[in-house]
């Protein structure tokens, strides 16, 4: 019976690990939510991989980094976790490429069904366990938007950092993760500051079939939704951006420095734009090509 009962254990041993890695769903009627980890146990590295996993009911979305016209981004709270006993550093978290959704005259910027947002873990003490409570505050939103609140934790304990079944969905989140302009095969070729509107043409080694374009910055300028042209060639993409408010005189738009993300199906760039310079490889002398059609 002894022995029965030693076999059993070692049948649910290897499933109850693997669960260990995957916070606790935690759901309502709009969304769920979990933290997961790409590792069994904590290996002897300082940084380790988690992932923010958010599952989004039909007709909800929630938010990129940059929500656009209305929105909020989400928001860890990891205080509790950065102390000794938990033994977390830092993090960076990290965005896929995202998509627009329009409504109600409102151009905003986000993810719908399913979505991993990658988290770099950095430990205070290596070969030591990460326990994880954080906080998240979440807006997601319908015909209606609404907050939510829940309680994050995850426990990942001493031992070899094995590859954990959740660590293919960090993977694949941090593949749709933007491209630097060294990495990306999307180049932003010319770059034409007007008084008035912003011009930056982009090419690929795959033609361009639905792309948009993302601007940030951190002098509080908007931009309407874009212009996008396809030339003649369809590995080439002009993008045309309005300011959604007249910009001051005290603020050109030449000399705001502008973080650009241009998205093309799977390939995508995030790449920054310095006030009153050519993009890399663009010549004052370089005129974008000619759009043949337009849409946005």
């Amino acid at each position: 019976m002894r022995y029965w009962v030693l076999f059993l254990m070692l049948l649910v041993l290897p499933t109850h690990q693997a669960e260990a890695m995957a916070g606790e769903w935690l759901q309502d009627d709009d969304v769920g939510v979990r933290l997961i980890a790409g590792v069994e146990a904590v290996g002897i590295e300082k940084q380790i991989s988690l992932g923010l996993e958010i599952k989004l009911s039909p007709g909800w979305h929630t938010y990129w980094r940059s929500p656009g016209d209305a929105g909020l981004p989400p928001q860890i709270d990891w205080a509790e976790s950065l102390t000794p006993t938990g033994n977390l550093e830092s993090t960076n978290l990290l965005y896929p490429a995202p998509s627009r959704y329009s409504a109600y005259n409102l151009e905003t910027i986000g993810y719908r069904e399913h979505v991993v947002l990658p988290i770099d873990a950095y430990l205070r003490t290596p070969s030591q366990p990460l326990i994880i409570n954080a906080k998240l505050d979440l807006l997601v939103c319908s015909d209606i938007c609404v907050p939510k609140h829940f309680p994050l934790k995850l426990t990942v304990p001493i031992g070899e950092a094995k590859t954990a079944p959740e660590s293919t969905l960090i993977q694949e989140a941090r593949r749709q993760v933007p491209a630097n302009a060294e990495s990306s095969p999307i180049k932003i070729t010319f770059v034409l500051r007007n008084r008035d509107n912003l011009q930056i043409t982009a090419t690929s080694p795959e033609p361009f079939v639905n792309p948009d374009i993302f601007i940030e910055n951190d002098q509080g300028a908007t931009f309407s939704k874009p212009i996008i042209a396809i030339a003649d060639d369809p590995t080439t993409v002009v993008f045309t951006l309005t300011p959604a408010e007249k910009l001051s005189d005290d603020l050109p738009l030449a000399g705001i420095p502008l973080t650009v993300t241009i998205t093309n199906g799977n390939q995508s760039l995030e790449q920054k734009l310095e006030p009153e310079i050519l993009a890399a490889g663009a010549s004052n002398n370089t005129a974008p090509a000619q759009p043949t059609h337009s849409f946005g």
